[in-house]
């Protein structure tokens, strides 16, 4: 079993990081929640790059680690987009201020980020395992590997 890099704990611990500029600022997640509608991502155009790219294995439909971390920060948060072969598919922001953590995926690969997962959503317990896992990386990412 590969060991989580800490980029990946910290993603595990709050895969809401990638998507919460509007998260965050409408309040505090509690819970996986839904809108149709969909939640707002984050703007990375002026945010920076930290660090290079990380690999997690968040699936064992697929073997070795499939899903790529990029991290980025802005003043006040990091964020990171989760991806597999370039299909994006969660955002989780990180609220440098408050310690907040939130993210948002899209699960359907509509390009609409319709489910919200909270700080709770996003903890490694002691096993490696956070409860948004069982959702993540959705299928319709994985469709290059099958």
């Amino acid at each position: 079993m590969m060991k989580k890099s800490n980029l990946a704990k910290k993603v595990g611990q709050g895969l809401a990081i990638l998507a919460t500029g509007m998260l965050i600022g409408s309040g505090i997640c509690y819970s996986k929640e839904t809108n149709p509608k969909g939640y707002v991502i984050p703007d990375l155009s002026k945010a920076k790059v930290v660090g290079e790219p990380r690999y997690d294995d968040l699936t064992e439909k697929i073997e070795g680690p499939e899903t790529r971390l990029d991290h980025y920060r802005t003043d006040k948060k990091d964020i990171y987009k989760a991806s597999v072969k370039g299909h994006v598919f969660l955002y989780a922001i990180h609220d440098l201020e408050t310690g907040e953590l939130c993210a948002v995926a899209d699960l359907n690969g509509d390009g609409i980020y319709e489910t919200k997962y909270s700080q709770e959503d996003l903890t490694y317990d002691q096993q490696g395992n956070f409860p948004a896992k069982k959702d993540l990386p959705p299928d319709w990412a994985l469709t290059d590997f099958f």
